[in-house]
């Protein structure tokens, strides 16, 4: 789960620093706004972990079609003692 973030702390702050308080408000509304998107560590790892199983997949099927293909090819070729 993540973290609760200050809005009112982080406009204040910025406004200490020199901001006007409408510049601040709006960085603080942006944070606020910006923070639905934000991935946890254990979405990026469940996303990664289907990934991996995904390229897996696509691994295995390759090397079971290059070996279907060889295997053919194999079969094609003329016997060696004619």
């Amino acid at each position: 789960m993540a973290e609760a973030i200050d809005t009112l702390q982080i406009a204040e702050d910025l406004e200490a620093s020199g901001l006007d308080r409408e510049q601040a408000k709006a960085i603080a509304h942006a944070v606020r706004q910006g923070r639905g998107e934000l991935v946890t560590k254990p979405d990026l790892e469940a996303g990664l972990a289907g990934l991996k199983a995904d390229l897996l997949k696509w691994m295995f099927g390759a090397v079971f079609v290059i070996g279907a293909w060889v295997f053919a090819l194999i079969r094609l070729l003329p016997p060696v003692g004619s």
